[in-house]
C-alpha cells in the first residue's frame, strides 16, 4: 500500500489496483486497474 497525498493506492489482489481518498467520511475511488501478464510480459522474439 502506498500513499502520496491524499490519494491512496492499494493492491487488493495481485492483479487488482484501486486508487482512492477518504475526505469527510466519504471513499472517493478515482480507479481501479486490472493486470493481465500482457501487461508484462514481452513476447518472444527470434
Amino acid at each position: 500500500m502506498g500513499a502520496t497525498g491524499d490519494a491512496r493506492t492499494i493492491r487488493l489482489t495481485g492483479d487488482i489496483l484501486v486508487e482512492y481518498v477518504v475526505s469527510r467520511a466519504r471513499l472517493l475511488v478515482f480507479s481501479i486497474e486490472v493486470l493481465t501478464d500482457q501487461d508484462v510480459l514481452v513476447p518472444g522474439g527470434s
